[in-house]
């Protein structure tokens, strides 16, 4: 059964622009601060996980663009890293925002889990 064009945006590749608009949004809001937490790594943790969900997104996207599941995951991975960046570079130009390399390590371990795990629940999925 084909799906009409604009299901097929609506299922597939609206989460992933919901979820990069999400990111967006909240890099660009002058001095966000988490509440302490007592953790050294703390504002870490939000980074993962987002970047975790969107290559999740990414990857549903990718599947109406690539047949090559091998196609998928890379490319979905590259955009999440390639995101990650401009997002941390973008924050260089908020108030009381700065960007951190640690910030990005966070967010492209976010996506290279998500990825693997993704991967290896397809593999062994009946």
């Amino acid at each position: 059964m084909k799906h009409k064009p604009e299901l097929i945006f609506l299922k597939f590749h609206l989460p992933a622009l919901i979820m990069a608009l999400a990111i967006l949004t909240l890099s660009s809001i002058p001095n966000l601060t988490l509440p302490d937490a007592g953790i050294d790594f703390e504002d870490k943790i939000p980074h993962f996980i987002e970047y975790f969900i969107f290559y999740m997104f990414l990857l549903r996207s990718a599947s109406k663009l690539f047949k090559s599941a091998k196609k998928r995951y890379l490319y979905s991975f590259l955009f999440a890293v390639a995101f990650a960046g401009i997002d941390e570079i973008h924050q260089m130009f908020i108030p009381g925002r700065y960007s951190e390399l640690f910030d990005f390590i966070a967010d492209t371990a976010g996506s290279a889990l998500s990825m693997t795990l993704m991967a290896v629940f397809k593999r062994y999925s009946v």
